[in-house]
């Protein structure tokens, strides 16, 4: 599942990016513009004309810690994570769109202007 993971994606890529933008972050995912420590996933393209820039990217991530995967994995994992929201039962549905209310009516009292009566001094 992609859902919370902060992913980069690196290498020449078969799709647009932003493309695979808007699908990891359909899919739950932030993605960043560039490597850094804190990225979960790294997203590896094809080969192409940065061959050997895309490997040190990868060997960099690797000592960071991240997880590699493939486009044709990510592709894969988005592919499930979209499977796994159409598993909702109606009852679920429910549910979700009365958390939604309540979370709209909670933002609505915070963002109301406090109106303070005040008393004019004579």
């Amino acid at each position: 599942s992609l859902v919370g993971k902060l992913l980069c994606f690196v290498g020449t890529s078969s799709s647009l990016r932003n493309t695979l933008v808007v699908l990891a972050q359909n899919a739950g995912a932030t993605v960043a513009e560039q490597l850094h420590r804190n990225v979960n996933l790294v997203v590896y393209g094809k080969t192409g004309k940065n061959e050997l820039r895309k490997q040190q990217s990868l060997e960099k991530a690797q000592r960071w810690g991240c997880q590699l995967i493939s486009e044709d994995e990510f592709f894969q994992k988005c592919a499930q994570d979209e499977g796994e929201e159409d598993d909702l039962t109606e009852e679920d549905s429910e549910n979700e769109e009365e958390v939604s209310l309540e979370v709209e009516e909670k933002e609505y009292l915070e963002l109301r202007p406090v109106v303070k009566s005040q008393k004019r001094k004579r």
